[in-house]
């Protein structure tokens, strides 16, 4: 059993069409609505159980009662209405705050109703947690009901306005903390994908996930998703599926149909990796070849004394900022450089004393 996407043959079968339905979106209020869901179920995410023993921390007494009151938002994923960064670009949590709150309207109320009721339908039928084996639901737990679909009936807007006040209050005091590095690591993510489907195609694309959970079959035109229940969505020849990574999804990945198109939220590449890290001698490989590169070893060296922006590192190195971007890509992934966000800048600096090893190594390894 599983989701199967179907593609008209005129698309799958023509490369530039194919590619030209593919797109991703990048949402901040996804990836923190994704943290409520691991606070809730700490023991079925057990690589952010550091995250969680200090998230916990933060939480008020409010908080922690809202995060009950909202589970159906968060708990079997995200109903779409709630994510206005799938249908506009946004790159703030601030940004798609605004958007969310021109939503939250009586006129979408019904909408917004509907989707935390199939939500619930769901719940009570314990239709994916009951029949889904192995990893993605392994240990997960419902939390208590809420009166939240009886309160949306009868009083939209306090719910809206508890609600915007609930995220406003979670951001600053729990997620903001974690926030700024995941975006990084997103956005990365999202152009590491985008050049890997531009240059190898779809299905090397799909087989860079990592994951027996989701196929591309060439021959039948569809892409294939392994779930504990059947559904068969038939792409129409004006829509798209839009890849949304996420660091706090996994185990899981999330399917939602829209008026544009599918919409997959997948696990990114970091949390793939903290939940399969490399076998050690894997690790030193991928180093070593990380650092086989000349300029890499210039940036390196250039950033051990202070952060710098890729304009900055392009203009130093007498390289573009195309090629600076993706040696940080390949330092980032080997974690040998941090980034983080000062205002609307970028800034990159290496690890503490990554140069002095490696020449103290070199000069152990070829002392005579």
């Amino acid at each position: 059993m599983g989701i199967e996407i179907i593609f008209p043959p005129y698309i799958a079968n023509n490369k530039e069409t194919l590619l030209q339905r593919i797109q991703f979106s990048f949402s901040p209020l996804n990836e923190m609505f994704r943290s409520m869901h691991v606070l809730n179920n700490p023991k079925h995410h057990g690589i952010h159980l550091p995250w969680i023993i200090e998230a916990k921390k933060k939480l008020t007494e409010d908080m922690q009662h809202d995060l009950q009151y909202f589970n159906l938002c968060f708990e079997l994923g995200v109903p779409p209405t709630l994510l206005p960064g799938i249908y506009k670009s946004v790159f703030s949590i601030e940004e798609e705050m605004g958007l969310l709150s021109k939503k939250l309207t009586i006129k979408n109320a019904r909408q917004i109703l509907h989707e935390l009721t199939v939500v619930s339908e769901h719940r009570e039928n314990r239709f994916i947690p009951s029949l889904a084996k192995g990893v993605e639901w392994t240990d997960f737990s419902f939390s208590d009901k809420s009166n939240i679909l009886e309160d949306l009936k009868r009083q939209p807007n306090v719910v809206f306005k508890r609600l915007l006040n609930f995220l406003t209050d979670y951001y600053q005091k729990v997620f903001s903390t974690i926030w700024e590095e995941l975006k990084c690591e997103l956005l990365n993510e999202i152009v590491k994908q985008t050049t890997l489907l531009k240059t190898r195609g779809f299905s090397a694309f799909i087989n860079s996930l990592s994951s027996e959970r989701i196929s591309w079959i060439d021959n039948k035109n569809k892409l294939y998703l392994h779930k504990p229940f059947k559904t068969i969505y038939q792409m129409k020849s004006d829509e798209s599926i839009i890849f949304m990574p996420s660091y706090f999804v996994w185990p899981h990945f999330f399917v939602d149909e829209i008026k544009e198109g599918i919409v997959i939220v997948y696990d990114s590449s970091i949390a793939r990796e903290q939940a399969f890290p490399k076998q050690p001698i894997e690790k030193m490989v991928s180093t070593y070849r990380a650092l086989g590169e000349p300029s890499r070893l210039q940036i390196l060296k250039i950033l051990q004394d202070r952060s710098l922006t890729t304009q900055s590192l392009a203009q130093i190195c007498h390289l573009s900022e195309g090629a600076v971007s993706r040696h940080l890509q390949v330092l980032k992934k080997e974690n040998l450089v941090t980034c983080r966000k000062d205002g609307k800048y970028v800034l990159y600096k290496s690890r503490s004393n990554i140069i002095q090893s490696l020449s103290n190594l070199i000069t152990e390894v070829t002392a005579t």
